[in-house]
């Protein structure tokens, strides 16, 4: 598909705006705009998957955030230098995302997968499987998803996401959390969204005591 029939998808939801595409394919590597920086890193890179990820990223980076490099802090959280907005990253073998606000935000994106489920006792709690009445792979992605926003969040080592990364209720696609950061318990509200056959969350507002 040509990268001009990619659409870049707008999302606005509380404080929060995100773009997401399809990942950009090799014959279209050509029409994303780099910064001078970049051209070294990606020359870099040896794998295809590894340039597509790259590519698609400045690409909505071009949409959302004209001209600013992407940084990366020692825990590999992307970060603009010059700006005070806040971004948020996240990828799979389909989609990229780029999430903005004036607060810090956590994005991610996972693929619904079967497997996803037979992995569940790892990182979920029986109290956020009890939120639904029948949980399947899709339910377990959605815990998944949040969890890997929420640790993004928490910005440390040594994360446990069962114990702090949690889940404590649901309402609609929005579902409030609270994760262990590096001082106290924090809360946040995290938002999901299903696009085909993957699972989209993010933090719409800022983090709050918990």
């Amino acid at each position: 598909m040509p990268l001009k029939d990619k659409k870049i998808i707008k999302i606005k939801k509380g404080d929060a705006i995100l773009h997401y595409s399809l990942l950009t394919d090799e014959n279209d590597f050509k029409g994303v705009v780099l910064l001078e920086n970049e051209i070294d890193t990606i020359n870099s890179f040896k794998s295809i998957k590894r340039k597509s990820e790259f590519y698609t990223i400045r690409s909505l980076r071009n949409k959302s955030c004209k001209g600013q490099a992407i940084h990366y802090t020692d825990f590999g959280a992307p970060f603009l230098k010059e700006s005070e907005v806040k971004i948020s990253i996240s990828h799979n073998k389909y989609y990229g995302v780029l999430a903005q606000a004036g607060h810090a935000i956590a994005c991610d994106i996972e693929e619904i997968k079967s497997k996803t489920l037979k992995l569940a006792s790892r990182f979920a709690r029986e109290e956020e499987l009890a939120l639904w009445e029948k949980v399947g792979p899709e339910e377990v992605t959605i815990i998944w998803t949040i969890k890997e926003s929420l640790f993004k969040l928490c910005d440390r080592k040594g994360i446990d996401f069962k114990k702090d990364l949690q889940i404590t209720g649901k309402k609609k696609d929005t579902y409030t959390c609270r994760f262990m950061a590096q001082d106290a318990l924090k809360g946040v509200d995290m938002v999901v969204q299903k696009i085909e056959n993957n699972i989209l969350c993010f933090n719409p507002k800022s983090i709050y005591e918990s």
